[in-house]
Formats: structure tokens, C-alpha cells, sequence
């Protein structure tokens, strides 16, 4: 749906709850526009939207297809990871919505550059 419905316009997905409420961006804001950049094959506009969603996109789905292939098979499903990289996971994110929320950070970390909601 993706490729072929574009979240630039605005309204197209929706709105986010996350900016709506707290007028910052979480750590997700800009997944979709980075999706649907990469099935554009543009890595790079999509690298800018949302560095992590594009670096971590790549193990989602090796660990969908593991998934996929352990239940075609009517296998247990093996444990992805320890523990421990869930909490880090979870500690990357929170250390990411604090960085890309500020100001000075923005043109790099936000989502296409721009500032955080609360500051427009």
C-alpha cells in the first residue's frame, strides 16, 4: 500500500496521536514516508526520514521470515534475541525521541529535517 499511496499528503494515513498530544516526534514519525521511500528505491531520502526504521527494516524481516518459515514447517518459533536486546531496543528509542527533538538536532535526526511540532 505503500508504494502506492504516498504519506507526503498530508492527511493520507491519518494523524499521529503521538504529535498530536505531546507535539513531539516519536521514534517512529516518519516510518511511512521511509517505507514508501524505499520502495520508491530512493535509500537516501529514506535514510533522512527515518535512519532507524531503515537500518532496523532489514532484521523485521529476517525475523519475519524465520517466523514464516518455523510455521509453514508447524515448528517452534526460535528465539529472536536475548532479553537484553529488547531493553536496548527500547533504550535506543527513548535516547532517539529526546535527540531528534531537539532543536540544534533537528536537520539531522527529524523527520525530513524539520523542526520538532512543539516549536512550530
Amino acid at each position: 500500500m505503500l508504494a502506492v499511496r504516498s504519506p507526503y499528503q498530508d492527511g493520507s494515513y491519518g494523524w499521529c496521536p503521538v504529535v498530536a498530544v505531546t507535539g513531539a516526534w516519536c521514534p517512529a514519525c516518519g516510518g511511512l514516508r521511509a517505507v514508501h521511500d524505499l520502495t520508491q528505491g530512493d535509500v537516501v531520502s529514506a535514510w533522512g526520514m527515518n535512519a532507524p526504521v531503515v537500518a532496523l527494516l532489514p532484521f523485521v524481516a529476517l525475523g519475519w521470515a524465520m517466523w514464516l518459515v518455523a510455521a509453514l514447517r508447524r515448528r517452534p518459533v526460535p528465539a529472536w534475541a536475548p532479553t537484553w536486546v529488547a531493553w536496548a531496543l527500547l533504550a535506543g528509542a527513548l535516547v532517539f525521541t529526546v535527540l531528534r527533538n531537539v532543536p540544534a538536532l533537528a536537520p539531522f535526526l527529524a523527520p525530513g529535517g524539520a523542526p520538532p511540532p512543539f516549536l512550530g
